[in-house]
């Protein structure tokens, strides 16, 4: 089972390679946004930033500009430039449209990039780390990413897998996230108590580390306490479901991903297509199924 010490260890094998793209796959919230910032950070030779790009809710036109610069306009110097040297993080890379995705795969190849609406050329000194919850593979046989890129980003891939497959990840991640929201908030930083740790460590997160962070978050703001236990989370919990034999495993074995997506499947013809009552149930949460969705090729 990958966890963040080993997530950490294939970042720093990328780091041999001064220019290789890194690819992190991933459900909604699994960290990978943790896990850029990591390996710019384990980056002896990054002279530059770490930036971001967010590519949900931004119009192409303006994805364009951002990424890559606009000529004439003093205050338009793009991400790829001012992160010159040090590391830019596509996040949701799936979202780029096939327009900008073909100028990045232009900007890959040759080493050069130009601003928008401009001729002058600027040398690509940036690590791309791109990421995303899509299922890449299966939207570039749907036509719905480009293949180019995503060979030219698939360089070193890293598939982060979500915290509930990764209970010993809980303490560290834990500790991490409490010092670093004390030292923002300027606050004493509390202990986790060793029941504080036995609830956390039982959770199912289904918001994966994103909801980890916003839960000792809560506790800190909220509590204000020197030691948090167990009763300082608001950990929300379904009420238990009767144990039911769904499935006996036939003697031969069956084919575990052909029958998630036979119940995905089942679940979205039960909601008429909703993703948030198939997501309920099937005890997952709107990212969740929105990711299996995707990675099943279930969205038409």
């Amino acid at each position: 089972m990958i966890g963040v010490r080993r997530v950490r260890s294939l970042l720093r094998r990328a780091l041999e390679s001064p220019t290789a793209p890194v690819l992190l796959l991933g459900e909604t919230g699994t960290g990978k946004a943790l896990a850029a910032r990591a390996l710019h950070e384990d980056d002896a030779e990054a002279q530059g930033p770490f930036l971001t790009l967010a590519c949900t809710g931004l119009p192409r036109d303006a994805l364009e500009a951002e990424l890559f610069g606009e000529a004439g306009n003093p205050g338009g110097e793009g991400l790829l430039r001012r992160a010159q040297g040090g590391t830019l993080h596509i996040h949701d890379v799936d979202h780029l449209p096939s327009e900008v995705q073909g100028k990045l795969v232009a900007a890959l190849d040759e080493g050069i990039f130009r601003p928008v609406g401009g001729a002058a050329e600027h040398d690509l000194d940036v690590r791309l780390v791109a990421s995303t919850s899509c299922d890449l593979r299966q939207a570039v046989r749907q036509r719905q990413f480009r293949s180019d890129l995503y060979y030219r980003l698939a360089v070193f891939v890293v598939e982060m897998p979500p915290l509930r497959e990764r209970p010993g990840d809980t303490e560290l991640l834990a500790r991490r996230f409490v010092l670093e929201i004390s030292r923002r908030e300027l606050r004493p930083t509390p202990l986790l108590s060793a029941d504080a740790i036995a609830a956390l460590r039982g959770h199912g997160w289904p918001g994966n580390v994103r909801e980890l962070r916003n839960v000792l978050e809560r506790a800190i703001l909220l509590r204000n306490e020197p030691r948090l236990h167990a009763q300082s989370f608001d950990l929300a919990r379904d009420p238990p479901t009767p144990a039911v034999d769904l499935l006996d495993l036939p003697p031969s074995g069956l084919d575990l991903r052909e029958f998630e997506r036979r119940m995905v499947e089942q679940a979205l013809r039960r909601a008429n297509g909703n993703i948030t009552r198939a997501a309920r149930m099937l005890g997952l949460n709107r990212d969740q199924m929105r990711y299996r969705v995707a990675k099943f090729g279930l969205g038409r």
